[in-house]
């Protein structure tokens, strides 16, 4: 439950099977979850399954795509004999190594066939990934954009946004592409912020570490990013009349913040805000900025020696849509357990490979 308060990417094959998982046909396979990965967990998106089945003479390893807005381009799968665990006179693999690679265009789903020798048993290590594409052909570089964030700016605010579109509007200067007017929001009603003053601000994207003890709920920022996203303010509420910037503004407060207060958002309603979370709730849930939409990033104001002086305040800020590659593999070790079937033993952890 939640707390009240450019064109390719690699597969992460992530998943701990069970002994006996592999079955004797396609329809009681071994599924494994196919995600890209930029390396960081929240960021990694499910496009797909990694299917595993034999039969009496083959090894079936299946690339599903189950994501609409994805399509295989390649895939690259290896399987080694374990000799170091086990010593045996022959292998289950007619030879002592298996490698393939395919390049697809575009596709839904490819099986590798790997033929097999059921002499004796025998360990073998599989690593399997691929590659994929959005069907857009394009990506969001969100932890591209998060590295290339400055690590400080110079803000000031005023309260509020003079056309009343958000709850402030905020003035970011040397902070290189930062540097202009933005829509504000607050984050933490514990500290105050002075309007038209000068602050030196740290720069957070909501995908790296955030300082300690001023967001009592930072497990709510993917919904309070959505709710950025959707630009609710000036849009019809089907209950009352239009949403406002108080609306949005109550919303955050009850997700990311243990206080609340009526003061300062005038209008706005009880029923609109419940609107918007229940909207939150049912598409928000893991958000990660996709093409044309903004990253939620939070400034800090500090003193020099890093303490918080006054209020952190919420911008959204467009995420570029660039190539990006990510690539993750996981390796998965098997023995033969019965009669012409496969059991796993283990799934190694995840290796993540520098970017290419």
């Amino acid at each position: 439950m939640r707390s009240a308060c450019g064109l390719w990417a690699f597969i992460a094959v992530i998943a701990v099977f069970s002994l006996s998982a592999f079955g004797n046909g396609p329809e009681d396979p071994s599924i494994t979850p196919l995600l890209t990965s930029t390396g960081q967990e929240n960021t990694r998106i499910p496009v797909g399954e990694l299917r595993i089945w034999n039969d009496d003479k083959q090894i079936h390893v299946q690339y599903k795509i189950t994501n609409a807005d994805w399509r295989l381009t390649s895939t690259h799968l290896k399987i080694l004999n374990n000799a170091e665990k086990i010593h045996q006179r022959k292998s289950f693999l007619h030879s002592n190594r298996y490698e393939r690679e395919k390049i697809h265009a575009g596709v839904l789903e490819f099986t590798h066939k790997v033929p097999i020798n059921w002499v004796a048993p025998r360990d073998l290590l599989i690593d399997a990934d691929a590659e994929v594409m959005p069907i857009t052909g394009y990506t969001s570089d969100v932890m591209g954009f998060t590295h290339s964030l400055p690590q400080t700016v110079s803000l000031s605010v005023v309260h509020p946004s003079p056309d009343l579109m958000a709850y402030s509007q905020a003035v970011i200067a040397d902070g290189s592409f930062l540097d202009g007017f933005h829509y504000s929001w607050c984050v933490d009603l514990d500290r105050k912020i002075e309007q038209n003053v000068w602050y030196t601000a740290d720069v957070y994207s909501i995908f790296e570490e955030l300082p300690k003890n001023f967001l009592e709920c930072p497990e709510n920022l993917d919904l309070v990013n959505w709710i950025l996203n959707e630009n609710f303010v000036g849009k019809p509420s089907p209950y009352l009349n239009y949403y406002t910037y108080g609306d949005v503004q109550r919303l955050i407060w009850d997700l990311l913040d243990n206080e609340n207060t009526p003061f300062g958002l005038e209008p706005w309603d009880r029923k609109r805000v419940e609107e918007i979370r229940e909207k939150a709730l049912a598409r928000g849930e893991g958000f990660i900025p996709g093409c044309g939409q903004r990253l939620m990033v939070i400034l800090v104001p500090v003193d020099e020696i890093q303490e918080i002086i006054a209020q952190p305040i919420a911008i959204a800020v467009p995420v570029p849509c660039v190539p990006a590659v990510h690539k993750a593999t996981v390796s998965v070790q098997t023995v033969y357990t019965t009669q012409k079937k496969w059991g796993v033993f283990f799934a190694s952890p995840i290796r993540i490979p520098a970017f290419s």
